[in-house]
């Protein structure tokens, strides 16, 4: 099938950090001839600067790979050899994560606990095929929520401990337990003694986002990855294309790595866009696939067959318009907010009706852990919660306005 070739409009855009930036990410993923600034790349660039705009973005073991492969004339002896740095204590620590997460996986098993890894390690060795390529600072694991206990109490036997950001007391009530679990999607634990960090999950994304992917059905469809020399669990790439096109447009799409994981993913992968599509439709992320999938063209010279981009951006006018609230500000040092505002974007990235007003609903008044842990109510008052969201909202709204 013939590849729609992507648009590429914002190299004039750009300080020349930030086109060195892009320009090195799409070097690294092999795009750089679909770009119309495909001449050799200047360097005349304010290094500090630069360096800043690449941490902004968490790109900085890309981009640092691939100006290090250059003539090293251009780049100040200094500024490699922080490179340098940087980049071997990236590669232990995400070796020392990966090296966790197998152990982790080892005594989930030993529990009967069936776990799935995402993002973080496995999406460095599927997305980019070493583990070293990619920022990530914590491991990400999802679990059946009937699993919760025993994989806590797994946990807490390795040394971690749950962190709560509100709570007054050290520990949760039982009845707070058992709303973060309804109501919520993770658990943050936390190893003191080498400050790992675990995301335990039971969903993928909070339910106001209408993402329906269930770990059940993520791990019916489980594939198997090599990391670091070691063979692990991951999502299938049907499974990972949408849960990046959906996490991507949650965050309103700020940082270019959340372009970048997906646009390396669909190269380095068989992607079934057929497969992709369909599932897409059927479960309301279209318009949100269509998101990631022009700003991958647009921004990282991405190209995907002409079927995929007549159905989930040409058939949806919002797509582009979102796009175009996406990309403002996107590759500034400083982060700006998105469009009108974050809460909106997210909104309008739904593209069903039902979608969005359950967004609103699940957003104004579902229990998230800041009222849970703030307050601990005794389970015949559990409804409380309901009221107390969106009064901590309202609060928050008054403090950050005045």
């Amino acid at each position: 099938m013939t590849p729609h070739e992507p648009q590429m409009s914002v190299g004039d855009q750009l300080r020349p950090e930030e086109r060195v930036v892009l320009r090195s990410v799409r070097e690294h993923l092999g795009t750089a001839a679909s770009d119309v600034e495909a001449g050799p790349l200047k360097l005349d660039v304010d290094w500090e600067r630069f360096d800043r705009v690449a941490q902004r973005h968490h790109v900085r073991p890309l981009v640092y790979q691939v100006l290090l492969g250059r003539d090293e004339t251009a780049v100040p002896s200094a500024v490699t050899e922080r490179w340098r740095t940087y980049l071997r204590q990236n590669t232990a620590q995400n070796l020392y994560l990966t090296g966790e997460l197998a152990s982790i996986l080892d005594a989930f098993n030993e529990r009967g606990i069936s776990a799935l890894p995402f993002k973080g390690a496995v999406l460095a060795a599927t997305a980019y095929g070493d583990v070293a390529r990619r920022e990530f600072v914590d491991i990400d694991v999802i679990i059946d929520p009937n699993a919760f206990d025993r994989a806590k109490a797994t946990l807490q036997e390795r040394g971690y401990e749950v962190q709560h950001k509100m709570l007054a007391s050290e520990q949760m009530t039982a009845n707070q337990e058992s709303l973060v679990v309804e109501f919520g999607r993770e658990c943050e634990f936390l190893r003191a003694s080498d400050g790992v960090a675990v995301d335990l999950h039971w969903r993928f994304l909070p339910r106001r986002s209408a993402f329906p992917l269930s770990f059940a059905d993520a791990n019916a469809r489980r594939e198997s990855v090599e990391v670091a020399g070691t063979t692990v669990p991951t999502m299938s790439t049907t499974d990972t294309v949408l849960l990046l096109a959906v996490h991507g447009t949650r965050h309103s799409w700020q940082h270019l790595r959340e372009t970048c994981d997906l646009a390396a993913l669909v190269l380095r992968c068989d992607v079934d866009w057929q497969t992709v599509v369909q599932r897409a439709e059927a479960m309301g992320c279209r318009r949100r696939l269509g998101i990631g999938i022009q700003l991958a063209r647009d921004l990282l010279g991405l190209s995907v067959p002409a079927f995929v981009v007549e159905r989930t951006i040409d058939a949806d006018a919002e797509v582009k318009r979102l796009v175009r609230d996406a990309r403002e500000g996107l590759l500034d040092l400083e982060p700006t907010v998105v469009g009108r505002n974050r809460l909106w974007y997210k909104y309008a990235a739904h593209e069903r009706l039902s979608d969005r007003l359950s967004f609103l609903l699940h957003w104004g008044f579902s229990p998230h852990r800041k009222e849970i842990e703030a307050v601990a109510l005794p389970g015949w008052l559990h409804p409380l919660y309901h009221l107390i969201r969106p009064i901590r909202l309202l609060a928050e709204g008054y403090g950050r306005r005045f």
